[in-house]
C-alpha cells in the first residue's frame, strides 16, 4: 500500500486470507445496510483470520464508503490515518463491492495484519 510510502516502515505485503477476511467484512456491512442481516457487521477481523488459518497476533479493519470506488478508498485513508503508519502491521487484504440499494455506492474494506 502506498499510504506508508515515505515512512520508516517496510512495505505491507498482500495476504490472500486477509483479502478473504476483508470481503467477508464488506459483505457483512452490505447485508446490514440492506436490512437483511441477522447480526451486526464484522468489527474485529482477528477471529475470522484465525478461523481461516492465519496465525496473526493483531488485526485492524478499516472501512469506507463512497459514490465511486476511489471515494470509498479515500474514506479508508481518512479513517485509517493512525493505523496505516503503524509498523507492526506487515500484511493487508482489500475488498470493494457495490451496494445498489444505497443508490450506487461502493463499500471498501482493508484488513491490516500483524504478527
Amino acid at each position: 500500500m502506498q499510504a506508508r510510502q515515505g515512512s520508516s516502515c517496510g512495505a505491507l505485503r498482500p495476504e490472500a486470507l486477509a483479502d478473504q477476511t476483508a470481503a467477508i467484512a464488506a459483505r457483512s456491512t452490505d447485508t446490514y445496510l440492506d436490512h437483511n442481516a441477522r447480526v451486526i457487521p464484522v468489527s474485529d477481523p482477528l477471529p475470522i483470520l484465525k478461523d481461516l488459518g492465519l496465525n496473526a497476533g493483531k488485526a485492524k479493519l478499516l472501512q469506507g464508503a463512497g459514490q465511486t470506488e476511489a471515494d470509498a478508498i479515500k474514506a479508508i485513508l481518512v479513517t485509517g490515518y493512525k493505523e496505516l503508519p503503524d509498523c507492526s502491521y506487515t500484511a493487508y487484504g482489500t475488498s470493494t463491492l457495490p451496494n445498489t440499494n444505497l443508490g450506487s455506492w461502493f463499500l471498501s474494506a482493508v484488513v491490516l495484519v500483524g504478527p
